[in-house]
């Protein structure tokens, strides 16, 4: 019978409630949670705005010119990758149509840049410019050249 009742000093310890014992973490969550869901929809957004710049026909055909080019195989090397951020600008107003378009290159020997300006007319697109830049610097490729030489 040792023990001795609790002083009037010394108050009893008070239950702490759920908040006080987790506001620490609730509080950043609940600034960083929504953060990351609008970097997230942002993100998706543009790279289906990229993804969609890419299936257009001039950018298809601006591909295929220049993966079949052995100039441009020789300085991105195999296997030819396609960036992820193209980009470019469509004008819809006027006759005819002009589409730009710049498509990021990747290979095993380096990168470069396909630069396009094309028109579209009612038989289809025809290139006003397509080059092929190197990153690295260096002359550009320009790949209506080659076309224009070969049909003569």
């Amino acid at each position: 019978m040792d023990q001795q009742p609790p002083s009037a000093a010394s108050p009893a310890p008070a239950e702490s409630t759920w908040w006080t014992r987790n506001w620490k973490w609730l509080v950043p969550l609940t600034i960083i949670v929504p953060m990351l869901l609008c970097g997230t929809c942002v993100s998706g957004m543009l790279l289906g705005i990229f993804a969609q710049m890419r299936e257009q026909e001039v950018a298809r055909a601006a591909l295929e010119r220049a993966m079949a080019d052995p100039r441009v195989i020789e300085l991105v090397g195999e296997p030819i990758q396609v960036g992820a951020f193209t980009s470019g600008s469509d004008q819809a107003s006027g006759s005819p149509q002009v589409a730009m378009i710049i498509i990021p290159l990747n290979g095993s020997r380096g990168s470069a840049t396909i630069e396009a300006t094309a028109e579209q007319h009612r038989t289809g697109w025809s290139f006003r410019r397509l080059s092929v830049v190197p990153k690295q610097g260096g002359e550009p490729i320009d790949l209506l050249a080659e076309a224009e030489n070969g049909s003569n």
